[in-house]
């Protein structure tokens, strides 16, 4: 019988048949490492999507976990489990280079939503007629950046113990003006 471990959709450990959530990189009953899951990157970090992320958190679990995932520790174990160590390091070295920079992170979580940026999907190199992914409009793409830029400057001066009515409001109008570029989208 399957014991339910997080709300997420279970799977059962491949080593003590207890469910996990099935983005989990290990077993959080037993430790042992799991198949990979094709999870998304900010799942394999634990993080919610979303464009701000804690840097110095990120890089350390990008560190914890590769200590855990590192091939050398699997040397003597099953050979599943040396497959599974080196697909979820490349699976952890492609997500924390993603996140990491602000550019590729916006870039993977707009793909997440359904819409691909970039010269290959600008439709030049489109057949007519072809189907492909959504092309994000070069305004909203702005409006991303610039609401990210000022949401920094915000937390800078919060921390700081300053705060500025000026680029709180400049930001809600921001807010506002970004919606509204992607509810026309």
């Amino acid at each position: 019988m399957l014991k339910v471990v997080d709300s997420a959709v279970p799977v059962a450990c491949w080593s003590c048949s207890i469910a996990h959530n099935d983005s989990t990189l290990f077993c959080p009953h037993c430790s042992k490492i799991q198949p990979p899951s094709g999870a998304d990157f900010f799942t394999v970090f634990g993080l919610t999507p979303r464009l701000n992320v804690d840097l110095r958190s990120l890089e350390t679990e990008f560190h914890r976990l590769s200590r855990r995932l590192h091939p050398d520790r699997f040397a003597r174990a099953e050979q599943n489990e040396k497959e599974w160590s080196l697909a979820d390091t490349a699976l952890l070295n492609d997500a924390y280079r993603t996140l990491k920079d602000p550019i590729t992170r916006t870039e993977y979580l707009l793909k997440l939503h359904g819409a691909e940026i970039g010269e290959e999907y600008s439709g030049k190199d489109r057949r007519a007629g072809e189907m492909g992914a959504s092309r994000v409009p070069a305004d909203l793409l702005e409006e991303v950046f610039d609401l990210n830029m000022q949401l920094e400057e915000m937390r800078m001066e919060h921390k700081m113990g300053e705060e500025d009515p000026s680029l709180k409001q400049s930001l809600i109008n921001a807010k506002t003006k970004f919606e509204g570029i992607r509810d026309a989208v």
